[in-house]
């Protein structure tokens, strides 16, 4: 019996860390996302058939992750000028669009700084746009998931 209550107290608090990392990780999407003009959005999902909201897609199974959604990120990273028209990452600009995001919270300008370093050393070029981008964001979600635990 006791067992079984620490159990279930284990589980709650694991529950718990990940609600709070998935409510903050939305918040944190939210903030980034207003900071730019929605119609970047909107002509991105269009321009690439995608209506879904890429805060819901599984980045830890790449295959999951629908063509056109890799393209909306490719989309949207260029109108932000952090995907550069060849198709590669500008993580120099990156750095810079972060502290401008996030000008009144220093803690998360030197958080995103971090991932964006740590993102631009496992870099690679892939096969068109949409890969690169795709594998960017995915790099970013993921360190951002393990810095929040």
């Amino acid at each position: 019996m006791k067992g079984n209550i620490q159990c279930r107290s284990q589980l709650y608090k694991k529950m718990t860390q990940s609600l709070l990392c998935f409510v903050v990780l939305l918040v944190t999407a939210h903030l980034a996302l207003s900071y730019f003009p929605e119609e970047w959005v909107e002509n991105c999902k269009k321009e690439n058939g995608y209506a879904g909201d890429i805060g819901d897609l599984n980045y830890t199974d790449p295959s999951s992750v629908p063509r056109p959604a890799k393209c909306y990120m490719a989309c949207f990273m260029g109108k932000q000028q952090v995907m550069k028209p060849d198709g590669s990452i500008d993580f120099k600009y990156a750095r810079g669009l972060y502290a401008k995001v996030y000008k009144d919270d220093e803690k998360k300008i030197q958080m995103f700084h971090r991932i964006v370093d740590e993102c631009a050393k496992e870099y690679k070029e892939y096969p068109d746009k949409c890969e690169t981008a795709f594998h960017y964001v995915k790099c970013k979600r993921l360190k951002y998931a393990a810095y929040k635990q």
